[in-house]
């Protein structure tokens, strides 16, 4: 196995993260994404049912983001 950079290995972590978080969904058993410390539950649920515009509206409702950064944010869960 090659080796890899902190930011690769952050990467790799933030996607197992990730995808332990909608398994977790999936199932309904709660889990405490570090990465949705800031997100509004309301922006998670959206985007865990697959409604991207949906949750990109909701969080710049909540947040007063802007367009790019709400795209962002989304992008991220």
């Amino acid at each position: 196995m090659p080796s890899q950079t902190m930011p690769e290995l952050m990467a790799q972590v933030d996607r197992i993260e990730r995808q332990v978080a909608l398994i977790s969904a999936h199932l309904g058993i709660p889990y405490d994404y570090p990465g949705n410390a800031e997100m509004p539950p309301e922006v998670i649920e959206l985007a865990q049912r697959g409604d991207q515009k949906g949750a990109v509206a909701k969080y710049r409702e909540l947040t007063g983001a802007g367009l790019q950064e709400a795209l962002e944010a989304v992008k991220a869960l």
